[in-house]
């Protein structure tokens, strides 16, 4: 998809994200557990609905509040990667009939896709927080790329076959594509809960009971993690 840097990544600051927040991301709302410990690297796992994050302390609030956009960004890419991938796959079904390699969620912020040579397309968590048909939209665009790396009238009119709407979706990116941020989609706060104190021994932020050891482990439950260097 054509680069357009004012979609999403306008320059602004880095948004701050607090303990407590719930956001609102389609159908679900995840609270964010944020704690800051004494060590090297950012962590992040999701557990019932709620995104715990344990962020380096000696790092300024700004680099906390880049790194934990980063991990959110992580959490949710696995939370709806599979949801995705049957949408992405269903639509190449029934308009384009590509061969697609992978499909990903990444954390793009100066572009809402891409789509490679070898047939992998890549879209931003972003669009998550985008109606569901402006996120076919991108989709369509990609798929339609595969085969043609162009955007020729050739390509347009395969966008335009697949979704003789498309100039609508086009107009609410660009009106609307800078209020997809993860920070905008706030919809309450949670009670805090009891703080780490930020030592090296400290504690992991409280996480919901333990599913019993006979059931299989979630695929949601799998921990994240990322470092940064400044």
């Amino acid at each position: 998809m054509e680069r357009d840097p004012g979609l999403l990544d306008r320059g602004d600051p880095a948004p701050e994200y607090r303990d407590g927040m719930m956001l609102r991301i389609g159908p679900r709302t995840f609270t964010l557990r944020i704690s800051a410990l004494r060590r090297q690297t950012g962590t992040a796992h999701v557990a019932q609905d709620s995104i715990f994050i344990a962020l380096p302390a000696d790092l300024s609030k700004a680099e906390q509040n880049r790194m934990a956009d980063a991990l959110i960004s992580r959490c949710l890419a696995q939370e709806f990667s599979s949801e995705v991938e049957r949408r992405v796959r269903a639509l190449n079904a029934s308009h384009f009939g590509n061969r697609i390699n992978s499909i990903k969620l990444k954390n793009l912020k100066s572009r809402w896709g891409s789509c490679s040579q070898a047939g992998n397309i890549n879209l931003s968590t972003r669009l998550l927080c985008a109606p569901p048909d402006v996120m076919d939209y991108v989709i369509v665009h990609e798929l339609a790329h595969v085969g043609m790396l162009n955007h020729s009238a050739k390509f347009w009119n395969r966008v335009r076959r697949a979704m003789p709407d498309c100039d609508e979706k086009i107009a609410w990116l660009k009106s609307n594509g800078a209020s997809c941020g993860f920070e905008q989609q706030v919809c309450g706060r949670a009670a805090p809960l009891q703080a780490a104190c930020a030592r090296d021994d400290a504690p992991p932020p409280a996480k919901p009971p333990q599913q019993p050891a006979s059931e299989p482990k979630k695929a949601h439950d799998n921990q994240l993690s990322i470092s940064f260097d400044f």
